[in-house]
């Protein structure tokens, strides 16, 4: 799924209309950013997750949640 395609799933969801302006941050392995450097251009900001790994608790459930 493409991130403007990502973006218009969510908006979607009635839950995410009270919402008049949102942005989008990508947290992601560097690697990641590396390999697809064109589709995460969009993307007006980029967390490395290598750098705050640290301070998320493992939650078991993996995957991705689009």
């Amino acid at each position: 799924m493409s991130v403007s395609a990502a973006a218009r799933f969510m908006t979607d969801k009635e839950k995410n209309l009270d919402y008049s302006s949102f942005k989008t941050m990508l947290i992601a392995p560097t690697a990641f950013r590396k390999c697809n450097e064109e589709e995460c251009g969009v993307i007006g900001t980029f967390i490395p997750y290598d750098e705050i790994a640290g301070f998320i608790p493992e939650s078991g459930l993996g995957g991705s949640l689009l």
